[in-house]
């Protein structure tokens, strides 16, 4: 589920649109931690969403900012990366409590 949400937020998609494309797309699964490419959707429509108000926006930011600062940490992408990720994400934010 972390790893949908963190596909969410760095795709810019709707939970449906994650959970469609997840379904659809075998770098996706890989990311996700599957080793073989499954045909079947990773949970049900409504859970990522759910989850996300159970967690509370504040914890969705923070869980996204210690991913990027272990993918920093283990050298899988670059600390500029990282702070442009949180930026962009910081933006989306903001826009939808604007709404």
């Amino acid at each position: 589920m972390v790893t949908l949400l963190h596909l969410k937020h760095a795709f810019n998609k709707s939970d449906e649109d994650v959970i469609h494309r997840w379904g659809e797309t075998p770098t996706w699964q890989y990311f996700s931690g599957n080793e073989y490419f499954e045909h079947h959707l990773p949970c049900d429509l409504t859970q990522l969403g759910r989850l996300r108000k159970a967690l509370g926006e504040e914890s969705v930011e923070e869980l996204l900012a210690r991913t990027m600062e272990v993918a920093v940490t283990l050298k899988l992408i670059a600390k500029i990366n990282a702070d442009r990720q949180l930026l962009k994400r910081r933006k989306i934010i903001m826009c939808s409590l604007k709404r």
